[in-house]
């Protein structure tokens, strides 16, 4: 195998890339930034540091610092999404945290990182052949 086909897209990893067909998120597209972006990881770093030893491994504590990673380094917009009253809901930092704090929204919170992941593993050659389309 050339070295060439394992090449990302590391300005679509840093900058983003709308994504759509995302599972169980119907007509959702997304604007993402590639999971492990640096900022991700940076402030992944921050974030579980703060966190005291003993409460690393609770599922709430693990939530909560998902959620603020989504929000502060993947995900930058969204179409399509809307609101209980069929109207569209605007992209806002404020509406995304409402979503994924929900329990019962965990199929965005699995979109987002299924999204979020699809950047940051997808070839260079198949993003410019999505540009193309």
């Amino acid at each position: 195998m050339k070295l060439a086909n394992l090449k990302i897209d590391s300005a679509k990893l840093e900058q983003g890339a709308w994504v759509g067909d995302i599972p169980a998120l119907g007509n959702i597209r997304l604007h993402v930034r590639g999971l492990g972006n640096d900022d991700y990881r940076r402030r992944q770093s921050e974030l579980v540091a703060a966190i005291p030893r003993h409460l690393r491994k609770e599922p709430a504590e693990q939530d909560k610092l998902t959620n603020t990673l989504i929000v502060e380094t993947l995900l930058l917009g969204w179409e399509h999404v809307e609101d209980d009253k069929d109207k569209p809901l605007p992209f806002t930092r404020e509406n995304a945290l409402l979503i994924l704090a929900d329990p019962d929204m965990r199929a965005f919170n699995d979109g987002v990182i299924w999204a979020a992941s699809t950047v940051a593993e997808r070839r260079k050659a198949d993003l410019d052949l999505d540009a193309g389309n």
